[in-house]
């Protein structure tokens, strides 16, 4: 559990009293689950900020760590802009505004490392901005998307009003990675038996596996997020992985996202 997490408790709390959310004295309310016999207990929890319902993904051996987890994921679906450290300082909005700016500083390094560079650079002028919208709408976390001065900054870059997050696009490179999965493991690699596709379709394409293969790819340091937990704890990898996939193949079809697929993610 790194340092960020292990002050979930607090920084919620101070966020609660901030914005006078709930009676007071304005305090999450925690609530436990649990299961097992008296000498295996295992927890969730869930916190309760106002009208809103957080839990814990994972069964935890004990309900202090069940309920830093769970205030975690509040944080985390909370306007981040707002909440503060553990010295009472405002926190996030920095360390947003410093990942769209890494982002834009080293999107040709991006390109580069898709393989795509020579591609992009001969596309024309209009094709470039809008597939850079493209790959931007899909390493733009929700946690950087909502903060202020970082939809201006990427409002000001790429000539936009509005700024998107990647859920469209995750939607519709879900569906293109599942149908390209489906046709390799289909013919080529040949496997005959219904449920033997459908198995080994689900190990590819299981968000455990997508997480990995997108951190393995060096491709997650460009992602602009602010996350009170590792990256490798979330789903977010294997989410930004689905909206790049749709963002590729909705520029440069199919050739390309599979190339994308097989030399670089590796999924197979």
């Amino acid at each position: 559990m790194n340092i960020e997490t292990l002050f979930s408790k607090n920084l919620l709390q101070q966020y609660c009293q901030k914005k006078k959310i709930g009676d007071p004295p304005h305090c999450p309310i925690y609530k436990s689950i649990t299961e097992g016999p008296i000498h295996r207990r295992r927890f969730k929890a869930q916190v309760i900020v106002g009208d809103k319902v957080f839990e814990n993904e994972e069964w935890r051996t004990t309900k202090k760590v069940a309920e830093i987890e769970a205030a975690a994921i509040a944080l985390q679906h909370l306007d981040i802009s707002e909440t503060f450290n553990k010295s009472g300082t405002s926190l996030s909005s920095e360390r947003a505004k410093e990942k769209v700016e890494f982002f834009f500083n080293n999107y040709d390094s991006l390109l580069k490392d898709l393989g795509l560079q020579s591609k992009v650079n001969s596309l024309d002028e209009s094709q470039q901005k809008e597939f850079k919208k493209y790959l931007t709408t899909a390493f733009l976390h929700p946690s950087v998307a909502r903060v202020s001065s970082c939809e201006l900054m990427i409002a000001k870059e790429l000539g936009i009003q509005e700024v998107a997050d990647y859920n469209v696009l995750e939607c519709f490179g879900d569906a293109i990675l599942y149908f390209l999965v489906t046709r390799h493991l289909c013919f080529n690699v040949k496997l005959k038996h219904e449920a033997e596709i459908s198995r080994t379709r689900s190990m590819l394409v299981c968000r455990k596996n997508l997480n990995n293969v997108f951190m393995s790819s060096g491709l997650s340091k460009y992602i602009m997020c602010v996350c009170n937990r590792k990256l490798s704890d979330t789903s977010i990898c294997g989410n930004v992985l689905e909206a790049l996939i749709g963002a590729i193949y909705n520029m440069f079809g199919e050739e390309e996202t599979e190339k994308l697929i097989k030399n670089k993610l590796h999924i197979y």
